[in-house]
């Protein structure tokens, strides 16, 4: 089949069933108003009749995209392009309860992301924006949570000072979140405990070394004098038989 470009006045070929004619000449782009054969009607039908089934049974957000394409399939048969419509409108719908219910569910911050993208999918509709708006405030907040109890978590289970300093690190790019300055200060009082602990343990360690040199020292000098006493005896016994 042929056709002649609206816009320029090429005639662009067209292979029978084909719903879109696009000119090679100047790109104009024009739908088929009956690309399909007599012979086509009985399956045409058919797709049409399954996809007004389907239709009105979709739920999900797959479901409805999945009916959309059977139209869009048909899209120049009877009301194709209104039941497109109807298909996006519930899609829209769809999508925004969706959000709503992930933005009542979600606790990680990686959730809340989630739900906003919906939200943001959708553009203007109802309150999106201002969905949207909640979305931000609830990933940050509970971005800060997080931070926040990965922190106390390092000052109560950690004994090693280089964690509790990324603790502070933690904490001090959260200040004003809950109670992240006196934490700060807990991690810096637990730091001064455990190098005050470190260098007690030193101290106790070379008083130890030092005490038991002291005992070997003696250990010497003992077994010093008894062997001159052992030798002084010796020779006195020998003086004596001579």
């Amino acid at each position: 089949m042929l056709l002649k470009c609206k816009k320029c006045g090429t005639q662009i070929e067209v292979p029978d069933g084909t719903f879109f004619a696009e000119c090679k000449n100047c790109g104009d782009r024009q739908n088929i108003s009956n690309p399909f054969s007599a012979s086509d009607n009985a399956r045409i039908e058919a797709i049409y009749q399954k996809a007004v089934a389907s239709l009105g049974n979709a739920r999900t957000e797959t479901e409805l995209s999945t009916v959309r394409g059977q139209f869009e399939i048909i899209i120049s048969y009877k009301d194709s392009q209104q039941k497109i419509e109807e298909c996006e409108k519930k899609l829209v719908e769809c999508i925004y309860n969706n959000a709503l219910t992930m933005l009542r569910k979600a606790e990680a911050p990686i959730q809340f992301a989630d739900a906003r993208a919906k939200f943001e999918s959708i553009g203007n509709y109802k309150d999106s924006l201002q969905m949207i708006k909640e979305c931000d405030k609830k990933y940050e907040l509970a971005r800060k949570d997080d931070l926040y109890n990965a922190a106390v978590g390092l000052l109560n289970n950690s004994s090693d000072v280089g964690e509790i300093e990324l603790a502070i690190m933690q904490l001090d790019s959260i200040i004003g979140h809950r109670d992240a300055r006196e934490q700060i200060q807990n991690c810096k009082n637990k730091i001064e405990q455990l190098k005050h602990a470190d260098t007690q343990t030193s101290t106790n360690a070379a008083l130890s070394e030092n005490e038991d040199k002291g005992v070997s020292k003696m250990k010497i000098a003992v077994i010093a004098a008894v062997s001159v006493a052992v030798l002084g005896g010796i020779v006195a016994a020998l003086v004596a038989l001579l």
